[in-house]
C-alpha cells in the first residue's frame, strides 16, 4: 500500500482490507472477520494533521482512524495453521543477489513462472502465500534485507 500523503489526505480507493494491512502491518491471510459490507467496498481516506508527521507515526494514527469512524476494535490471537516453508536444497541457493540493488523491485508472469528483479525474498514469499492461499515463510539466505534475481 503506498504511503499516504502528509499533508493533504491519504490512500485513495483502498479495501478495507488494504487498509488494515498498512495499519496494523499483517499480511491479508492474517486478517479475518471483516463483515461482508466491507469487503468489496473501497474507502478514500482523506485527513489533514496540525503539524508534520513521520512515515512511522502513519500507522499508529490509522489505527486511531479507524476505530473512530468504523468501531473497529481488533485482536490477535495465536492459531495453529498449515504453512510452506522455502528451505535450501542440497544443491544450494539457485537465486542469487541481484546486480541492481537499490532499484524497483519489479515481477514479470508468464503461465507458471515468474521473473523477480531487485526483489526481496518478501516479495516471493508474499506472491506464494497469494498463490498458495497459505502463509509462507522463508529460512536461510534471501532474506529481505537482501534482495534476489532469479
Amino acid at each position: 500500500m503506498p504511503i499516504p500523503d502528509h499533508g493533504q489526505g491519504g490512500p485513495y480507493n483502498e479495501l478495507m482490507v488494504e487498509l488494515l494491512m498498512f495499519a496494523y502491518d499483517v499480511p491479508p491471510l492474517q486478517i479475518s472477520g471483516i463483515p461482508s459490507a466491507f469487503s468489496q467496498e473501497r474507502y478514500d481516506v482523506q485527513a489533514t494533521c496540525e503539524q508534520p508527521i513521520t512515515n512511522e507515526q502513519l500507522p499508529h494514527l490509522l489505527q486511531v482512524l479507524l476505530a473512530e469512524r468504523f468501531h473497529l476494535s481488533i485482536h490477535r490471537e495465536s492459531k495453529e495453521q498449515t504453512v510452506y516453508a522455502l528451505v535450501l536444497g542440497k544443491a544450494g541457493p539457485r537465486l542469487h543477489e541481484t546486480a541492481h540493488a537499490g532499484g524497483k523491485p519489479t515481477l514479470r508472469q508468464s503461465g507458471h513462472r515468474f521473473t523477480f528483479t531487485s526483489a526481496g525474498m518478501s516479495n516471493l514469499v508474499g506472491v506464494l502465500s497469494q498463490l498458495t492461499g497459505r502463509t509462507v515463510v522463508a529460512t536461510g539466505r534471501g532474506s529481505a534485507a537482501h534482495p534476489i534475481s532469479r
